[in-house]
């Protein structure tokens, strides 16, 4: 995953019958994040990623990028 803002690269190991908000607590679990207070929206090719939806819809595979916009909520 690319965090757009700090640039950085992170690497997480998911199933592609996982859900994409599964996805998104991983993420906020590594980078330590407040989950109140921090909104996540994951791109990838143009498209946003839906909680709901599971990651083999948006066929997405080994070694590839999703990015990530975060949103630090008041």
């Amino acid at each position: 995953m690319f965090d757009l803002y700090t640039t950085r690269t992170d690497i997480i190991k998911i199933n592609e019958n996982d859900k994409v908000g599964m996805l998104k607590e991983e993420y906020i679990k590594l980078n330590n994040y407040n989950s109140s207070k921090i909104k996540i929206r994951l791109f990838f090719g143009g498209t946003e990623l839906k909680d709901e939806n599971e990651i083999f819809k948006y066929k997405i595979k080994d070694n590839f990028t999703v990015q990530v916009n975060k949103i630090e909520l008041e």
